[in-house]
């Protein structure tokens, strides 16, 4: 019997030494010890954890975006116990670091910093690249001014949606567990593509206006001019029928088809088929003079741009059409409106 008590005794024990070597520090008994190299374990702390969401629109993609730390002063003060000036100077002393985060391994990513010294280059997939040629996004710390400055790379198109994770951290010579974390969501937009929908009533002649009082935040996003700006300027286009001096507008529109601007044989816009910046379009879109052919009209008025129908569109039809407005001085600055249009 005393026998069988000594053997359960030393395979409790067994077990107990197994479960003391495992690498994972919640099963540890004591803190695991780092190797110089080694990425510390990232400990589960959410009130550490700070979200941010920063927008690079594609016409000003060059343009950097910031996380100031002042910003987030209080969760400097709560984990680290330091205000940011703190920080800033316990930084510049070793006793805390700027690394990334690797969230699929909870690790922290080691690896050096490749964009100046103190920044990343990033992946679409928000991992740490190795160089600019295969990045999305870079990150820099700005400790004058503290900040972390964060760049479009290689152009990323619109719709692309990338997450970083870095962070700052006590060096506790075992672990980097107390920390500051920033899971920042980066998103490329496209502000100068708009998507509207409109009503056309029963009717013969009946219409739909696309007031530009409505997309004020639209214009400016995509022009950097407000509703009442952007109106003023159309109001100096011309509006006589057939018009010649279409260069001389303020503002150009045009019918996209294909992804692409319908132009004449002379690279401009084409002559309006209806009373003011528009057209007689067919079923098929094609650019008509009233006639036979003719099935929804596009026609600008001083406050909107309008959509109607001919008596060739039947109750229950829909069509999308895109138009686009840009600034004479400058094409590339422009805006399209894509319009969803069911008629009644």
């Amino acid at each position: 019997m005393k026998k069988l008590y000594i053997y359960a005794l030393a395979a409790v024990l067994g077990f107990a030494g197994v479960s003391c070597n495992s690498d994972e520090p919640a099963d540890a008994t004591s803190k695991h010890e780092y190797a110089k190299d080694e990425s510390p374990y990232l400990r589960t702390n959410t009130a550490a954890t700070a979200t941010a969401y920063r927008v690079f629109n594609v016409s000003t993609i060059d343009e950097p975006q910031y996380i100031n730390l002042k910003d987030y002063a209080s969760y400097f003060h709560k984990n680290l116990d330091m205000t940011v000036d703190e920080v800033m100077t316990a930084f510049g002393n070793g006793e805390v670091v700027m690394y990334n985060i690797n969230t699929s391994r909870q690790r922290w990513d080691l690896t050096n910093p490749n964009n100046g010294e103190y920044g990343w280059y990033y992946t679409i997939g928000g991992q740490v690249a190795t160089g600019d040629d295969a990045a999305a996004f870079s990150s820099e710390f700005d400790r004058e001014n503290k900040r972390i400055v964060l760049h479009a790379v290689n152009g990323p198109g619109a719709g692309t949606v990338t997450n970083l994770d870095l962070g700052f951290a006590k060096v506790n010579g075992k672990d980097f567990d107390d920390y500051v974390r920033f899971t920042i969501q980066l998103e490329v937009k496209d502000p100068s593509i708009v998507e509207v929908s409109g009503i056309v009533p029963a009717g013969d002649w009946a219409g739909w206006g696309l007031e530009f009082a409505s997309v004020d935040a639209e214009l400016q996003a995509a022009l950097g001019l407000t509703a009442k700006e952007f109106m003023a300027l159309w109001q100096q286009c011309e509006p006589e029928y057939q018009w010649d001096n279409r260069n001389d507008d303020p503002i150009q529109v045009y019918l996209l088809k294909n992804g692409e601007r319908v132009l004449d044989e002379n690279g401009m816009r084409p002559k309006s088929t209806t009373n003011y910046m528009g057209w007689w379009l067919d079923k098929d879109q094609n650019i008509v003079p009233y006639g036979d052919s003719s099935y929804i009209y596009l026609e600008g008025s001083e406050t909107s741009y309008n959509f109607g129908r001919h008596p060739n569109v039947p109750s229950g039809e829909t069509a999308v059409i895109l138009v686009d407005f840009a600034l004479t001085e400058d094409l590339n600055k422009h805006i399209t409106f894509r319009v969803s249009l069911t008629f009644e």
